[in-house]
């Protein structure tokens, strides 16, 4: 009888869409000091987060992806001030939010298209 050798697991390690420790963090030390860099690193860690979003629900087909990355960051910059870090996690309030906001933005454009 042959003896099969098992084959070697690859364990494959998902790419960090968000990185919460490190949001949250910049999230609270931005409601502190207010400073503009801590906000740029904010949009800019979030932006993997928000391209998972337009391509998951297909907004680009709808709108160029740029002009939804851009809503996207716009919308961030809303939240950060308004972000309770103590209720929950920021990834469930920030993804929720984008999502809602670049569904009502692909909404308006296509009723302007009719």
């Amino acid at each position: 009888m042959i003896k099969r050798v098992p084959k070697k697991t690859i364990k494959r390690v998902p790419k960090k869409v968000f990185e919460e420790q490190l949001i949250h963090k910049l999230v609270s030390k931005y409601q502190k000091t207010g400073m503009i860099q801590d906000m740029a690193k904010i949009v800019l860690k979030c932006q993997p987060l928000i391209d998972s979003l337009i391509h998951t629900n297909r907004y680009y087909e709808v709108l160029p992806e740029e002009d939804l990355r851009q809503e996207g960051f716009l919308k961030v910059c809303q939240l950060v001030p308004k972000t309770d870090t103590s209720k929950s996690s920021i990834y469930s309030f920030f993804s929720i939010c984008i999502h809602n906001h670049l569904k009502s933005v692909v909404t308006k454009e296509l009723r302007f298209r009719k």
